[in-house]
């Protein structure tokens, strides 16, 4: 039987204190708060853990940010240009690097696919996870950047992640961020 997610916490340890919060389904910023000052140098432990329904638990192999879809079944990663020092595993299927540099996994941490871009004329990448499309509100939506066309107007195409496929997909609508 397939696992559903049902939170994700952070926890962050310093010498002199330690930080537990949730991010999904509710981000607790009020903890987050407390500990964004401190210098990520002084870190002793860093980890992102899964809650599931059935009250087991996964720890996370990476320090990237998780985003849960929106049946609870897996969850998005989109990964930045270097691999997180705080990352236990740092290669395939864990790691991707530009231009395709986002993977959906299962909600128990196994690998689902990579995705990718469709017909990547700039060599654009994953961005960041934003809004959410007209067309699509039932789907994760993401925005992509490019090295090679950067974006000075703020205008992004907004993409839609269909946790069934590979391949983002157009949705026709342009967001402003």
């Amino acid at each position: 039987m397939m696992k559903k997610i049902k939170d994700v916490f952070q926890l962050v340890k310093y010498q002199d204190a330690t930080f537990y919060f949730m991010e999904f389904p509710v981000y607790d910023s009020s903890t987050l708060s407390e500990h964004f000052f401190r210098s990520p140098d002084n870190i002793l432990k860093y980890e992102r853990k899964i809650t599931y329904e059935d009250g087991s638990e996964y720890v996370l192999p990476i320090a990237d940010t998780i985003h849960v879809l929106p049946d609870r079944m897996g969850f998005m990663v989109i990964y930045d240009n270097k691999v997180s020092s705080f990352s236990k595993v740092t290669e395939y299927p864990w790691f991707f690097d530009k231009p395709n540099n986002a993977a959906i996994y299962n909600a128990d941490g196994s690998f689902r696919f990579q995705l990718t871009i469709p017909n990547n004329r700039y060599d654009e990448y994953f961005y960041m996870v934003q809004g959410c499309s007209e067309k699509y509100p039932s789907l994760l939506c993401v925005i992509l950047q490019s090295d090679k066309q950067p974006n000075n107007s703020g205008f992004y195409k907004l993409y839609a992640v269909d946790p069934s496929q590979a391949e983002i997909i157009y949705t026709g609508e342009v967001i402003r961020f």
